[in-house]
């Protein structure tokens, strides 16, 4: 007697699947926001990168050229330093790269009222 179950006749609740979408939808927004974090879509090229959005992918190697000279005309020292052109490629201009190689004998100046590095961090703070 006492083992017997009782069967209750009583309707059971259906849970809705809009609650199951809800969390669904949450799952997969975490996910992606993950995966941005780690920059997998720029990595995979589902997305390209900001970088390939702004410059084209070869050097100019003519406007370093142009400089070199410019820079020399001035008498500035170019010992040590490779300059590199990249132009933009959706508007006009060029983006420019100073390598200063002290392997190659490049000697910064040892005169803090001199020194262009210490100038140029000073005034774009």
């Amino acid at each position: 007697m006492g083992t017997e179950k009782e069967v209750s006749n009583k309707p059971r609740k259906r849970r809705s699947g809009i609650g199951k979408i809800f969390w669904l939808i949450i799952l997969l927004a975490l996910i992606i926001y993950c995966l941005n974090l780690l920059n997998l879509p720029q990595k995979l090229g589902i997305i390209p990168s900001p970088t390939e959005k702004l410059i084209s992918d070869t050097f100019d190697p003519d406007g370093a050229k142009q400089l070199e000279d410019e820079f020399t005309k001035a008498g500035i020292n170019l010992t040590g330093i490779d300059i590199g052109v990249i132009p933009y490629k959706d508007r006009e201009g060029n983006l420019v790269a100073f390598i200063l190689d002290t392997s190659k004998g490049f000697k910064p100046p040892t005169s803090d009222t001199v020194n262009p590095i210490k100038l140029f961090l000073h005034f774009h703070r």
